[in-house]
């Protein structure tokens, strides 16, 4: 059966990943090395290649909060975590994106992502919590539900592969049910992990829609899929992993 010729461009760059990651696999003697390899890849692979020309994508990079109000009070500038790879505005400055600095202004933050070679139920859970403290860094957002349940910047996880290998394993599983936990413990929607992306295996992004804000008791099951009520500014969202 043939295919099209975008889907033999994304099959090779699939094919690459997979090549990538069983030579870091057979050479992981610096657990340290094989981080900055496995984020290099994903940076020149992938978004590098598949993003539209123009946007900057750069590797461990801090986000840099603008001074704002609060409550009447001046809020000074905070700093995120190290991320492993940010993509930044096309607009954003050359010299400051070569700075060796490699602190860049949230507002020119488009989407940040954790690589990962293999991924851990502990790794989801980190990503979680990461993802909250980054959406903290900018003022929430309104005018439309869409603002306000979809924090900036775009949040995820890219890893080459995972740890449940083994026989009778569930990765799907249980990569939804540290998705859950992760869930669960943010404040409000626009807090929530956008998207994780496991080469080998599928990808999960969050889908937010309005509704009533009732608290839903539990989780509706399925190999691809959960849904809560998820507190937070007006409207309140169901959320959604597909």
């Amino acid at each position: 059966m043939s295919t099209h010729g975008l889907e033999d461009f994304l099959h090779s760059t699939a094919n690459r990943l997979a090549e990538d990651y069983a030579r870091i696999r057979k050479r992981n003697d610096d657990p340290g090395t094989s981080g900055d390899e496995g984020e290099a890849n994903w940076a020149r692979l992938v978004l590098q290649k598949w993003l539209p020309a123009g946007y900057h994508v750069v590797t461990k990079g801090r986000i840099l909060s603008s001074g704002r109000v609060r409550d009447g009070q001046q809020i000074p500038p905070e700093i995120s975590p190290q991320i492993d790879v940010l993509v930044l505005s096309p607009f954003y400055p050359r010299a400051l994106v070569e700075d060796e600095v490699k602190v860049y202004l949230a507002d020119a933050v488009v989407a940040a992502f954790e690589c990962k070679n293999t991924l851990k139920t502990r790794h989801l859970i980190e990503a979680a919590a990461t993802a909250a403290v980054v959406r903290r860094l900018t003022a929430p957002r309104s005018g439309t539900p869409y603002l306000e349940l979809f924090g900036a910047p775009i949040y995820g996880v890219l890893a080459h592969s995972h740890t449940w290998q083994g026989e009778g394993s569930d990765p799907v599983g249980n990569i939804e049910k540290a998705l859950v936990k992760g869930m669960n413990a943010v404040a409000y929607p626009r807090e929530l992990l956008d998207v994780v992306c496991v080469a080998d295996l599928a990808t999960w992004w969050a889908f937010k829609i309005g509704g009533s804000g009732r608290p839903a008791r539990r989780w509706s099951r399925g190999r691809s899929s959960g849904t809560r009520s998820c507190p937070g500014t007006p409207p309140r969202a169901a959320c959604k992993l597909s």
